[in-house]
């Protein structure tokens, strides 16, 4: 079976995590996205998907979820700047 290429969803990822924590920082520019605590990024993703699950469009719920999830991968995996 030929291995898929994963330019397209890569590119797409990164550029979601771009518009969404570029948001954040015009939103919140004295917030350092580093520095939550782990189960404070679990949570907001577990809220967006809460509300993602019942139809909320309030927010791009799964750009949000996604971000926090690399937020959280980006601390576990101590990658420094």
């Amino acid at each position: 079976m030929p291995r898929t290429d994963h330019t397209k969803i890569c590119a797409l990822a990164a550029q979601i995590v771009d518009e969404v924590l570029t948001i954040g920082d015009e939103q919140h520019p004295d917030t350092d996205w580093t520095k939550p605590a782990m189960l404070d990024n679990l949570s907001h993703v577990l809220t967006h998907a809460g509300l993602w699950l019942r139809g909320d469009k309030s927010e791009p719920h799964l750009k949000h979820m996604l971000c926090r999830t690399i937020m959280m991968l980006y601390r576990e995996l101590g990658i420094k700047e």
